[in-house]
């Protein structure tokens, strides 16, 4: 779905759509688990992560850029990974999640913002 440049301006906070950060923690995470990485790795606060990002200054075409740069990369993460790999656990904050969903999170994410996106703007 192409979203409207003036639709992410005016009303819906690049911040929360562009979650830039947040996609390369998921991706991190896979990929730690992926290699059986045993460490319980800790939580984070994705608002934090929002607000320190700056989204809302930055250029709206290079962050389109940088953030659809950021997905293919996990794509192609994604992909890299065997049958097995998706099956691996690790824990965040002591709680088990595989690296299939992971992915899953992730995309299901994006398709939240876009749905918020869709309903409220469009």
């Amino acid at each position: 779905m192409a979203i409207p440049k003036k639709i992410c301006l005016a009303s819906y906070s690049l911040s929360s759509f562009f979650k830039r950060n947040e996609l390369i923690e998921v991706a991190y995470r896979a990929l730690r688990f992926a290699r059986r990485d045993s460490i319980d790795l800790p939580g984070f606060d994705e608002n934090q992560f929002v607000l320190a990002s700056n989204a809302n200054q930055r250029n709206y075409n290079l962050l389109l850029e940088e953030f659809t740069a950021l997905r293919r990369t996990t794509v192609y993460l994604y992909n890299s990974f065997s049958d097995a790999a998706l099956l691996e656990i690790g824990k965040i904050d002591g709680n088990k999640m595989s690296v299939r969903a992971l992915g899953y999170l992730t995309s299901g994410h994006l398709l939240h913002h876009l749905h918020v996106i869709k309903n409220r703007y469009l």
